[in-house]
């Protein structure tokens, strides 16, 4: 073999030794997506929260006078 055939073999293995990661680093990326939906549902849940907590609060003020 040639010394560029031995480069394009070495660089054909590398390639292929990358595939494996390469799925990993998109399943990674779809986690990311789906942490980030269910931080923003938390931010939604917290702040209606927060209001809840505050009309309740305004009502048990309401009901002590």
């Amino acid at each position: 073999m040639s010394y560029n055939n031995d480069v394009m073999m070495c660089l054909v293995n590398a390639i292929r030794s990358l595939e494996p990661l390469e799925v990993n680093l998109e399943t990674l990326n779809e986690n990311i997506s789906v942490f980030e939906r269910i931080a923003e549902a938390l931010e939604e849940q917290n702040e209606l929260k927060k209001i809840e907590l505050g009309i309740e609060s305004k009502t048990n003020i309401q009901r002590r006078r």
